[in-house]
């Protein structure tokens, strides 16, 4: 089939941007005809590939950029597009509309309850983004669960557990549906218990604020 994918593209690494690049990448893999449309929705100037580092792309992707719009100006026609537009227009000239429902409460209201009530499909990577759709009214037949997956080759134990220091480790992100604020203060009543367990905090951003100097 000829797959495109709609991916609100970002310099910095973002998990959402990379499970719809990773899904792009995978049916690529399987023989599809895959397009990616890339959108400027968060730092902005995303021109090229160069651009999006932190992401290794496989050959057979074809990419667009800038004005590029799905299915429009003699671009191919996808069977199966996996995209919703934020201003509500699903385009019916460019193959059957997938929308891929990632969270709930991370953009405004309206947006989600938009995408989640789009005539097409929903493919929800969670059961509880299933649960959601229902309680708001979603025909049951239009929600499927589609687990994110896990490369086993890349997350693997590479050293022995048993040398290594007792060491807690999370995402720090400054979104308010992280609670990067709870994160630490779980923390801390584990470190005020356990002083010898390293904190070790990783993202896509610097804090702005800074953190303990325990982590």
């Amino acid at each position: 089939m000829r797959l495109a994918f709609v991916a609100p593209s970002t310099r910095h690494p973002s998990g959402g941007v990379a499970v719809i690049y990773e899904l792009a990448a995978a049916m690529a893999r399987r023989g599809h005809d895959v397009d990616v449309y890339h959108v400027d929705m968060f730092d902005g100037g995303i021109s090229s590939v160069g651009d999006i580092g932190w992401f290794t792309f496989p050959d057979g992707l074809v990419h667009h950029f800038g004005s590029d719009r799905v299915g429009e100006g003699g671009l191919s026609v996808p069977d199966v597009i996996f995209g919703f537009s934020l201003d509500g227009g699903m385009p019916d000239h460019a193959g059957l509309p997938v929308a891929l429902i990632q969270g709930y409460k991370m953009f405004v209201k309206e947006i989600e309850h938009r995408a989640y009530r789009a005539p097409c499909p929903k493919v929800c990577v969670a059961s509880w983004l299933v649960d959601v759709g229902r309680e708001l009214g979603v025909p049951a037949d239009e929600l499927v669960h589609v687990p994110i997956g896990i490369h086993h080759d890349r997350f693997r134990t590479t050293r022995p557990l048993t040398p290594r220091p007792r060491r807690v480790s999370f995402c720090y992100s400054t979104h308010a549906q992280k609670r990067a604020e709870l994160a630490i203060e779980v923390l801390a009543r584990v470190k005020a218990q356990e002083p010898d367990v390293e904190v070790v905090a990783f993202g896509a951003i610097r804090p702005e604020a800074g953190l303990p100097d325990w982590i």
